[in-house]
C-alpha cells in the first residue's frame, strides 16, 4: 500500500494470515456489517516478519498514513467446500 493510501471499504471472505514485509504502521477502521467481534480503530506497528490475523467477516477500510510503503504477504485460508 503506497504512502498516504486508503484502501476503501472491503469485506474479508476468508481468514487471513498477514506477514509484514516493509512499512511503519498500518491502520484500519471497522465498518457496519463487521462480524469479527472487534469494533473501532486498529493500528499495527510493522516489523519485518510480524504476523497478524484478520478474521473472516471483517468489514473495514485500511490506511497507510505514513511516508513509507506498506508491503505484506497475505495468506488466504480457504474453506473446504
Amino acid at each position: 500500500m503506497p504512502p498516504g493510501h486508503q484502501l476503501g471499504p472491503h469485506k474479508h471472505e476468508c481468514d487471513y494470515a498477514i506477514v509484514c514485509v516493509d512499512g511503519d504502521k498500518v491502520e484500519a477502521d471497522t465498518l457496519p456489517g463487521n462480524a469479527t467481534g472487534h469494533d473501532g480503530h486498529m493500528e499495527v506497528e510493522v516489523d519485518r516478519g510480524k504476523l497478524f490475523w484478520v478474521r473472516k467477516g471483517g468489514v473495514e477500510e485500511a490506511f497507510n498514513k505514513t511516508d513509507k510503503r506498506f508491503r505484506a504477504i497475505l495468506v488466504e485460508m480457504k474453506q473446504d467446500s
